[in-house]
């Protein structure tokens, strides 16, 4: 179990998230969210909003929580899920809050064995002006950086690692913030207490919605090692239709499944 480990979990979510509750009613749009470098993923698909109804057709999954051609349902902005496989005609339910409230239960169950704290954090958010439009909508730059130091014991083995973040936004007002609801919730948890706190900190500054992030991270070990990361997430194809209830409904003949553990469980 590592650090790359809970934090690839959390940043696969908040990409969810952020493309789930992030749009007007009667909207669709196509997202990619591309991870380059050692570890890189892809998360891609398309996104229907309705008001609080939400479905991610998901071409291809992260790897992590969600599986290639599977389908994601909400009726409350993204609060909860429920993930089909159509495949195999089967769903299960499915919580943000729960699943980083079991991170921190994760964690805290493996008492000393695990400890993990961040230090020296320092975010900091600068207003670009006006960006290029996008897609035809006009934007506005973001540029947020996040320095911090991450300490850990796994085990009675200790690693440090210095961590630095610099992300580009651009963003419209002219696409409906009022359906952002989740994204910006300052009461997202782990419960660990210090990633908590540079969560809260990354999510408060930046408005409107996004079009276009390039985040740039880089781990430096002890050792003088590093590695670094671009993530890439743009929105395209964006357009109003019409959107019939049944798109965010489970079909018929579905048989719900329980969720898989994505978690590791303590011994």
């Amino acid at each position: 179990m590592t650090g790359g480990y809970f934090m690839k979990r959390v940043l696969a979510i908040l990409i969810l998230v952020s493309m789930a509750g992030s749009s007007q009613a009667g909207m669709v749009y196509d997202f990619k969210s591309l991870t380059e470098g050692k570890g890189g993923t892809e998360l891609s698909g398309r996104a229907a909003i309705e008001g609080k109804n939400v479905r991610l057709e998901i071409t291809r999954g992260d790897g992590l929580v969600f599986k290639n051609d599977s389908v994601v349902l909400s009726s409350d902005s993204g609060a909860s899920f429920k993930i089909l496989d159509p495949a195999k005609k089967t769903y299960y339910p499915f919580s943000v809050d729960e699943l980083l409230g079991s991170l921190g239960n994760v964690v805290k169950s493996l008492g000393g064995m695990f400890q993990m704290d961040i230090e020296n954090q320092k975010v900091n958010l600068t207003d670009g002006g006006a960006g290029p439009k996008i897609e035809g909508y006009p934007t506005r730059k973001y540029v947020m950086t996040s320095n911090y130091d991450m300490h850990m014991k796994i085990m009675g083995m200790k690693s440090s690692t210095k961590v630095k973040s610099r992300t580009e936004a651009w963003t419209t007002d002219q696409i409906g913030v009022e359906f952002m609801t989740f994204v910006q919730k300052k009461n997202l948890s782990t419960g660990i207490e210090d990633l908590d706190k540079l969560l809260k900190a990354q999510a408060t500054g930046i408005k409107g919605f996004p079009l276009k992030q390039v985040t740039t991270m880089t781990n430096t070990a002890a050792n003088g090692k590093s590695t670094t990361n671009v993530t890439t997430m743009t929105i395209t194809g964006i357009r109003k239709e019409s959107l019939p209830a049944t798109r965010f409904t489970i079909p018929t003949g579905y048989k719900e499944i329980d969720a898989p553990t994505l978690l590791p469980q303590a011994r």
